[in-house]
């Protein structure tokens, strides 16, 4: 090796080449070289090595650097609503400039990242929604727009599919074709389903929503008919039908005489846990910590309780200045008898709090923003 040769070396992560971590060369001689790496995201890495300006060569054999996940044991008690912090300490996270890039998930629902470093997470406990408490707690259903791991016969057109561009379009030559959302694992979704055409509406009638728990077996949730119309297509089950629960949900086919020309597809409903327990003050919940496809399991990490969980019934005045300074009275239950340890937010503006019981907390609205109607 010239003396007089500049040497540098990399890490790439193998799952997504655009990760790219630099390395301090601590030593060097003709036929070795010592690099240094800090605070390294777990994954399976390849070694990249410059010796001035080209590439030398390392046997792919060779070249696997593993980088392990350790998360520390810990558990935590929160309300069914969710919303407790709580802090996650190991190796292998990446920093909070990519603290996305950290999966923390909460019998099944994500645990949103709020701060990461290489050795310590922070995330908000997510609700808990199972059938028993759609029935206990309405109030906390919220039907959303559902995510996942998309899927298809055509994967190269399958990004038309959630572009939000209506001029592009999923097709494919497969007679036999799908589009399908997997929302994740341990969870359900109750949905109505969203899909949006722009093709001659009679070559759509006999394709069919269908939905699945295991990937394999698929019940048909409902089928197209002559009332398909081009546009958004809206189905929604009625009250008396029962809720359509499942992890995997798919557009088929069916019987249509169409290849799948989808420009949009959307499922609309709730995620629901796949854990069935009744006895909502001691629900125990598994987590499950990913990074770079690397995972750890932690048991009986965190256990939701009713007892826990505060009910809002009213508030009063409903309706107050922008300019903040209207004292509010928030009336229900299973509240702290604790002012100092009540936070009262409305629309992300803090509300201060003057007094607390179980039943009621009276607090002082802050100055909201301007809203700009233009």
């Amino acid at each position: 090796m010239a003396k007089s040769a500049s040497v540098s070396s990399s890490l790439i992560l193998k799952s997504d080449s655009q990760v790219l971590l630099e390395g301090d060369v601590q030593a060097k001689t003709s036929t070795s070289i010592q690099v240094g790496f800090n605070d390294i995201p777990a994954g399976d890495y390849s070694a990249e090595i410059i010796v001035g300006s080209s590439f030398t060569s390392i046997a792919s054999a060779e070249n696997n650097i593993q980088v392990s996940l350790s998360v520390n044991s810990f558990s935590y008690i929160s309300s069914i609503a969710g919303g407790r912090l709580i802090t996650i300490t190991g190796s292998g996270f990446y920093p909070n400039a990519d603290k996305d890039k950290n999966n923390v998930r909460i019998c099944g629902s994500r645990c949103v990242i709020q701060s990461s470093s290489a050795t310590q997470l922070e995330c908000l406990t997510p609700p808990f929604i199972n059938p028993t408490v759609r029935i206990t707690y309405p109030k906390l259903i919220a039907p959303t727009t559902l995510t996942g791991k998309w899927s298809a016969d055509s994967l190269s057109a399958l990004p038309s599919v959630t572009d939000g561009i209506t001029s592009t379009f999923y097709d494919t030559y497969n007679n036999n074709c799908y589009i399908e959302l997997d929302v994740g694992e341990d969870m359900q979704a109750e949905v109505s389903i969203l899909p949006q055409v722009n093709f001659d509406t009679s070559s759509y009638i006999g394709a069919a929503i269908k939905g699945s728990n295991d990937g394999v077996t698929y019940e048909t949730v409902f089928t197209l008919d002559s009332n398909f119309h081009q546009g958004w297509n809206y189905w929604k089950a009625s009250e008396n039908d029962p809720p359509a629960r499942y992890r995997y949900l798919r557009y088929d086919k069916g019987t249509s005489s169409s290849r799948c020309p989808i420009a949009e597809l959307e499922f609309y409903g709730i995620y629901l846990s796949a854990n069935t327990v009744t006895d909502l003050n001691s629900v125990v919940c598994n987590a499950k910590i990913e990074v770079n496809g690397k995972s750890s399991v932690i048991n009986n990490a965190v256990i939701y309780k009713s007892s826990h969980t505060p009910i809002l019934d009213s508030i009063s005045p409903e309706m107050g200045t922008s300019a903040g300074g209207v004292l509010i009275t928030l009336s229900g239950t299973g509240f702290l008898n604790d002012p100092a340890k009540t936070k009262v937010y409305i629309d992300g503006v803090s509300c201060s709090v003057n007094s607390a019981t179980t039943t009621q907390i009276t607090c002082t609205t802050g100055n909201a923003s301007a809203i700009n109607y233009r």
